[in-house]
This record gives structure tokens, sequence and C-alpha cells, in this order.
């Protein structure tokens, strides 16, 4: 399969160019796609095999255009012919499918190319995107089945299944959810393995610190709304002395979710601690922290967070019922790569995934009931948990996580796996989709 984009320049392999459309962070509609950029990756390690990448293909070489996106799909979407993914911000923003040239799009209609759509860095799902899809390639005579759609949504499959159950018996497009931060993280760790604390290191650590040991960290920096009721949580249960935590300001409004918003009372009670600065925000203060641009933090793996601390609250990007994903960022396997229990503040059902994924959990250890619970009885079963273990003794702690090394040892050894040096699973299926070797 050939691999074709519009440019190719120093690693960045990019298709519609010509659009110039920025979202509201100022990043491009259109970007390079990462799993375009593993399959380049794995094929130099000569695991994946028999894939060109150019500017040009002969006229009947079966082509993949790959594409990332920005975002969310109300970001960079576009308004199909009834109205679907249209933004009030950006009123004259063509469909995306409206930036695939004749030439291309002859192609598809063909089934001599796959549009592929990477939306692998965010797991941002909307109840009309199925639709939105399925009347683009209606009205661009494109079959659904030349749609490769890879997403960091981990329920976009089971959705789109039953979006599809009453609607499609075949030309389905292919959907593929895509948990990229697992190998990005997996990379880094490969690479820095003497870095960052084994097992032995943190047992050693807090046996040393246990009187100075806190009970978790829970580190947030973009504000976003249950991020602010989460904090209000842990303000209203005494347990913000008792863990490491960080937090940016945010106004009142920030603070709708899922049918609620915080009383005034209570938006002061939590404002007047905040901002709330990680320990050594190395040297940017707070106006590096305020900041918006969450790069630098991607790769920030917080080692020394974990030490001081029993377990982790992975505060993801999503919680709430209403945001119809589960998506595992970076934060997620961070402390999976330093050995340290964690809590997930996230999305319902992100325990379920990450076991699919082939890890193990923490229960009995932890209580991990709140993974089915919706968003409210979740956000207040995290914080009783929460509460549970701060209350143990330090000595009780430090059993407690000497029980958890089967589990912690089990699962930094998969993730090491899960580099660009092995197989990857993901790439497997859209390459054996795009060559007609499986029914996916």
């Amino acid at each position: 399969m050939h691999f074709l984009f519009d440019k190719i320049r120093n690693h960045e392999m990019t298709n519609f160019n010509k659009c110039s459309d920025l979202n509201d962070s100022k990043i491009r509609r259109f970007t390079p796609s990462p799993i375009a950029l593993e399959f380049q990756i794995r094929q130099q390690l000569k695991e994946h095999g028999h894939h060109t990448y150019g500017t040009t293909a002969e006229k009947k070489q079966p082509v993949i255009i790959a594409t990332g996106v920005a975002h969310a799909p109300w970001d960079w979407c576009g308004p199909d012919n009834t109205g679907l993914g249209y933004n009030r911000k950006l009123p004259n923003k063509v469909s995306l499918f409206g930036h695939i040239n004749k030439k291309l799009r002859k192609r598809l209609k063909r089934k001599t190319a796959f549009l592929l759509i990477d939306q692998s860095h965010e797991g941002y799902q909307t109840e009309w995107l199925w639709a939105w899809f399925h009347n683009n390639c209606i009205e661009y005579n494109i079959p659904p089945e030349q749609i490769i759609y890879v997403t960091g949504n981990l329920d976009s499959k089971d959705q789109y299944s039953e979006w599809a159950k009453d609607r499609l018996e075949e030309n389905k497009m292919l959907i593929v959810p895509y948990p990229h931060f697992e190998s990005s993280i997996a990379n880094i760790l490969n690479d820095n393995l003497q870095q960052y604390p084994l097992f032995k290191d943190q047992l050693e650590y807090k046996s040393t610190n246990i009187e100075n040991i806190k009970t978790y960290n829970a580190l947030q920096k973009r504000p976003r709304a249950h991020r602010a009721w989460f904090f209000q949580y842990l303000l209203d249960a005494n347990l913000l002395d008792d863990g490491i935590n960080s937090m940016n300001t945010f106004s009142l409004l920030h603070t709708t979710y899922e049918g609620r918003v915080m009383c005034k009372d209570d938006y002061e009670r939590v404002i007047s601690k905040l901002p709330m600065l990680p320990p050594n925000p190395d040297n940017k203060g707070l106006r590096g922290f305020a900041d918006q641009d969450c790069g630098s933090y991607l790769t920030k793996f917080n080692e020394q967070i974990m030490l001081d601390t029993w377990l982790t609250v992975i505060s993801e990007a999503s919680f709430g019922e209403s945001e119809h994903e589960c998506f595992l960022s970076e934060k997620t396997f961070k402390p999976i790569a330093c050995c340290h229990p964690f809590i997930f503040a996230g999305n319902k059902g992100s325990l379920s995934r990450l076991r699919e994924l082939g890890y193990k959990t923490f229960s009995p250890y932890i209580d991990e009931s709140y993974d089915n619970l919706n968003t409210w009885e979740r956000m207040e079963a995290i914080t009783k948990e929460l509460f549970r273990i701060n209350s143990m003794s330090s000595s009780d702690k430090l059993m407690w996580y000497r029980q958890l090394e089967p589990i912690l040892q089990f699962n930094y050894e998969l993730l090491k796996t899960r580099s660009s040096k092995n197989s990857s699973n993901y790439l497997k299926i859209i390459e054996e989709y795009t060559e007609g070797r499986k029914d996916v």
C-alpha cells in the first residue's frame, strides 16, 4: 500500500495543505497522522513492510490518504449538506470531504484509495458524527468502506456498531480505537530506563521516608469543569493537605457540568485555594503553569512526585456521561511506567478498557467499583476511596503497597513491549483491511 501526501518534509507527512483553517488554539485543522508516522517508523524497523510513502502515485496504484485532525469533531468536520458539523464560530468552514480533490475522489469511488482520518491525539465524540460521515459519503459518492477512522475514543467501535445496527447491514467504515499515548510513553520509557523508578526504588524510598509520603497526587493543569468539581470534592473531604495537588484558576461559568453549576459560596471557597502550583514546575512559575499550552508537560513523568506519594489520581481530559467517550491519555501510562498504583478520575469504564489492553488493575486493594458508576456517583466514590486509603496508618500503606508488586511489575513489563520497537495490533488491523486480507 502507498501512503499519498500533499507534502513530505522533515518527517512531517501532511494532506489538505491548501486548507488554512485554524481551530481556537491556533492549531491547524489538518495535521500529520500519528498512526501513519507509526507505520513508517515500524517499517524502518522492518516490522511492517510493503508500504511506500510519496507525493505522487501511479494511476492504478492503491493508496491511503492519511490526515490527522485537530481536537474535536466540531473543530475539524465542517458541515455536511444537512448542517451536521456546522460551527457558528466558523460559518464558512468547508466539510473535510470538500477538501478532497476530484482526482482522489475518483480513486475513492473506484475503491483504489482509502481515506484515513486520524483523531488519535484526542477522544472527543459527538452523537452526530456517524451520520455526518455517511451523509458526506453519499454527497461525494464515496463508498463508506473506503473510510478508516482512527480515534483515541476507545468506545468508538462499539458506538458505531450500535448506531449502524438498525441502519446498515453492509457498507460500513472501519473504526479503529487507538490508544496512541500508550506507545508514546512506552517509547520514552524504553529510551530512559535508568531514569524512572522501578518497584524496588519506590519501595526503598517509601520505606526510608515513610512518615513524609503523601497519600496521593492529583495533578490538574488545564481547567476543565469536571476537574473544578473534583477539586471541590477533595476540598470538602479535607484531603488537599494529604496529597500533592495542582490546579489552575477557572471562572464560575466553567463549572457548568452534567446539569450542575457550582454555587457561588462553594466557588469562592475553591478559588481562594487557586492557583495551586505543582512542586518545582521547571522554574516556569505561575505564568508557565497558567499557560494553556500543555506540550512541555506531555513528556514530564513527575517521577519524584510519584516517589513522594502512595498512589496517583489520573485526572483525564474527560469524565462525564455526556461526553460519550473513553480516552486514555499519556496521564494513564506515566504511573504504569513508574510502578505507581492509580485511581481513574476519568471516563466510566476506563479500567475495563485498560484491562482490554492487557493491563491488570488493583482490586481488591483498591475498591474499583467506581468504574461502573455514573458521573456524580463515580466522583463521590473516588473521593471516598481516597479518604479510606488516607485513613490507613503509614505502616499499613507500606504493606498495602508491597502487596501490589505483582500487578505493578506486570503492567510495567507489558508497557515496555508496547513501544514502536514491537509489533502493533492496530497497524495490523489497518494493514489487513486495506489489503483485503481480512473482513474486520
